[in-house]
């Protein structure tokens, strides 16, 4: 996700999709997307990082124009990332599976088990991905402790 270094997920994605309050063009989102992100230079990127919102149901593009859709409303309304950890792992694959597997393993013992046995229908690295959004989300989210942790 484009951020700064001091920026969390959720004030990323609640950036991102406020650029498209206002129903702005396709190329008017990119041009202020890459204007809020200046690490992000290219517009093909910019393009495909802001895809994510699409994904997450928080808004459209239609007709050449980027539009909020109601949960991306309710995102800028009440940002939250428990919100948006639902919304995160309603929508997108995998992620409940991802969920149900760290309530009795470690961190360290998840991502092993998604290097090797990643839920069906994701790579090894898109199950990573999807592990490292639920664990900014919602870092307490019950990961059994590792048994080096005090």
């Amino acid at each position: 996700m484009p951020s700064d270094r001091d920026s969390c997920l959720l004030d990323s994605i609640v950036t991102m999709t406020s650029l498209a309050d206002g129903q702005p063009t396709w190329d008017d989102y990119i041009a202020s997307f890459k204007q809020h992100f200046p690490t992000i230079t290219r517009s093909d990127e910019a393009r495909r990082r802001s895809r994510v919102l699409v994904s997450l149901g928080l808004v459209d593009i239609e007709n050449g124009h980027m539009s909020l859709t109601l949960t991306g409303r309710h995102l800028l309304e009440n940002p939250n990332a428990g919100f948006l950890y639902d919304v995160f792992t309603s929508r997108i694959a995998g992620a409940q599976e991802i969920q149900d597997f760290a309530l009795s393993l470690t961190r360290a013992q998840l991502r092993a088990k998604l290097r090797t046995e990643p839920p069906a229908g994701l790579s090894p690295t898109q199950a990573g991905l999807v592990e490292k959004w639920l664990h900014h989300l919602k870092p307490s989210i019950p990961i059994k402790p590792s048994p080096h942790a005090q």
